[in-house]
């Protein structure tokens, strides 16, 4: 029978330690590969034992770059399986490690502050998740311009911030930046742009403005039936 995507990760996670047992560096590559695959197919569960392993061998690897960015996505990973104590420790570590040197990490640096403020507001410190997110804009500005994917998703994150702490005229001010981003990017049928245009919506419906929040709505679910089916 065909293969599915997580059973060819999971085959090949099985062989790794006997295929790579003279080659420790290559097999330590493959592993952070292979556990980043499962994160981007949503299988937290197979990602988690797999970024784990990687960190045991970390001294023996002696790449704290890797490190840094493994800890980075066992975060991500550990936060959508609801351990959010364990993430905001990990995201904290690598985040230390990219501020010894901000010219070369800070892209990551930037990218970070995004579950940086979800755990924050996670843990019902809603001022500072937005305060987090208010920081970075501009630097992300600075660095990648106002056409750009990242910029878009940090409009997009800042917009939602907004919304959850009630300031919904200011959350749909950025979530409509945000739109226009993924207008110019020619990505505002794509599902990055799905989730901010709920976002735009939700902000009018709280409102009270059910004619805008309606019309948001109906847009969005147009282009998910036209996506998705």
């Amino acid at each position: 029978a065909p293969l599915t995507a997580k059973q060819v990760l999971d085959q090949a996670a099985a062989r790794v330690d006997a295929g790579f047992a003279a080659d420790p560096a290559t097999g330590a590559e493959v592993l952070k590969a292979l556990g980043e695959l499962h994160f981007y197919i949503d299988d937290y569960a197979g990602a988690a034992p797999l970024l784990e392993r990687w960190l045991g061998h970390e001294t023996a690897i002696a790449d704290p770059v890797a490190a840094a960015d493994v800890r980075f996505t066992l975060a991500e990973t550990l936060h959508r399986m609801g351990r959010s104590d364990e993430a905001a420790e990990l995201l904290a570590q690598a985040q230390a490690f990219w501020t010894t040197d901000v010219p070369r990490h800070g892209d990551v640096l930037l990218v970070s502050r995004m579950l940086q403020s979800q755990l924050e507001r996670q843990r019902g410190d809603v001022p500072a998740g937005v305060a987090t997110l208010e920081a970075a804009l501009p630097l992300r500005l600075q660095r990648s311009g106002p056409e750009h994917f990242e910029t878009a998703v940090l409009y997009t994150n800042l917009g939602a911030a907004y919304i959850q702490a009630g300031r919904f005229d200011e959350g749909i001010a950025v979530s409509q930046e945000a739109m226009r981003t993924w207008a110019t990017l020619h990505m505002d049928r794509g599902n990055d742009a799905l989730n901010t245009l709920n976002n735009l919506a939700a902000a009018h419906f709280r409102q009270g403005d059910m004619q805008q929040a309606e019309r948001a709505f109906a847009s969005a679910l147009a282009l998910r039936r036209e996506g998705y089916g």
